[in-house]
């Protein structure tokens, strides 16, 4: 648990350190498009002067570094997003998800889900179960014709009942992809649709198809977004899956009355399924 605190504040430091930097300038904005496995619920952006080679106050540009450092339009942008549901199992559920744009195109992604005990109602501090998985993303050529589509994704997950794994692998951003399989996900569909393909996993048990997707309606006022982790262990016909689709409806500003489906297939068969309803509130980290 505590290393997974470390490399959040880590990665969040090196991310938002600029607004310490002299001259800084932040503002927010928000964006159209989404992908959530970055910005899962919604896009806001938060802006600063701050370059790559200028993070905390250090320009590296005028030192004995600065032929190794590229020219970079870098703006550094990030969320907080907080969400607590009741689920129909008889349990509470509190997530909250953090995502940044890193300098030199990587991109951080983490969510922890903190889970009361089943059955009986408890104070927060009782609570005895939590899961998180932290995502740290590169494209793999951003301006290739072919390949701009496509990242490098290196995952790892921990649990308080699970064992640690980590996964490596690569992210197809199909709505991003030209073509018919672009226009089909983007123009008929309009969906943001991601697949990542973690080939590598460093327990030995196999290996995984995460899907990602999120489609706004009524201009931003109703969403739907979620995620299908396909855990494939010695075959097609021996998987698990882990799969949440979540309903959002727009209260006012930054907070939604939401609705999620889930379905774990390492549960027993009983409470395998569930909904949990609850509400979400998003902070565009400034």
């Amino acid at each position: 648990m505590q290393q997974t605190y470390a490399l959040a504040i880590s990665c969040l430091l090196l991310t938002f350190g600029g607004q310490f930097a002299p001259r800084s300038l932040w503002a927010v904005e928000r964006s159209e498009t989404t992908d959530h496995a970055e910005l899962p619920l919604e896009v806001a952006a938060c802006q600063s002067n701050a370059t790559p080679a200028s993070c905390l106050g250090i320009d590296l540009r005028d030192g004995l570094l600065s032929g190794w450092i590229p020219e970079s339009d870098h703006r550094n942008s990030g969320f907080l997003d907080f969400n607590y549901y009741w689920d129909n199992r008889d349990f509470n559920v509190l997530t909250i998800n953090a995502g940044a744009k890193l300098p030199c195109q990587f991109e951080y992604f983490q969510f922890v889900n903190y889970t009361s005990p089943f059955g009986a109602p408890s104070e927060l501090e009782d609570w005895n179960d939590f899961f998180t998985e932290i995502h740290l993303r590169r494209p793999i050529a951003a301006e290739h014709r072919l390949l701009g589509q496509l990242d490098w994704n290196l995952m790892w997950a921990d649990g308080g009942f699970t064992d640690e794994v980590g996964r490596f692998g690569v992210r197809w951003r199909l709505h991003d992809t030209a073509g018919p399989i672009g226009d089909f996900v983007t123009d008929t569909l309009k969906l943001s649709y991601s697949l990542t393909f973690h080939v590598l996993e460093d327990d030995g048990s196999g290996w995984q198809i995460e899907h990602v997707f999120r489609r706004d309606f009524f201009e931003g006022l109703m969403y739907v977004a979620g995620f299908a982790d396909h855990n494939v262990n010695d075959g097609f016909d021996d998987s698990d899956w882990v799969a949440e689709s979540q309903w959002g409806v727009k209260l006012g500003g930054n907070l939604y009355a939401v609705a999620e489906y889930r379905y774990n297939s390492f549960l027993p068969a009983r409470v395998r399924s569930g909904w949990g309803f609850g509400i979400e509130y998003f902070v565009p980290l400034q």
